[in-house]
């Protein structure tokens, strides 16, 4: 149970840190980062819901918190940590290109 509150935390923590940091590019220099982090239009499903900036970000530390168990659990298992780690984190950043295309024009 301890071990389930840490990696909960973990997530929570580090989507926080995320957004905190993306919204504070977003304010400084107007770039839209932050709502790169919060778009979902690449999810057919998700494309129809409409939802508030408190309401995406809740989802995005849902996600954080997937990837943080994820992660975990697979580098857990496995001597090679950072050849696994640095594979993962290729491989989630990477679905952010081919699926732009669907994303639809729509930030938030």
């Amino acid at each position: 149970m301890k071990l389930v509150i840490r990696l909960l935390f973990a997530g929570i923590i580090a989507g926080t840190i995320l957004e905190v940091m993306l919204k504070g590019i977003d304010v400084f220099t107007g770039k839209k980062v932050y709502a790169l982090l919060l778009n979902v239009d690449y999810i057919p499903v998700m494309r129809k819901w409409q939802m508030t900036e408190v309401q995406a970000f809740l989802l995005h530390l849902g996600v954080s918190v997937v990837i943080v168990f994820g992660l975990y659990f697979l580098l857990k298992r496995t001597r090679k940590m950072v050849l696994w780690f640095a594979l993962t984190t290729f491989l989630i950043g990477g679905f952010y290109f081919p699926l732009r295309p669907y994303q639809g024009g729509r930030l938030m």
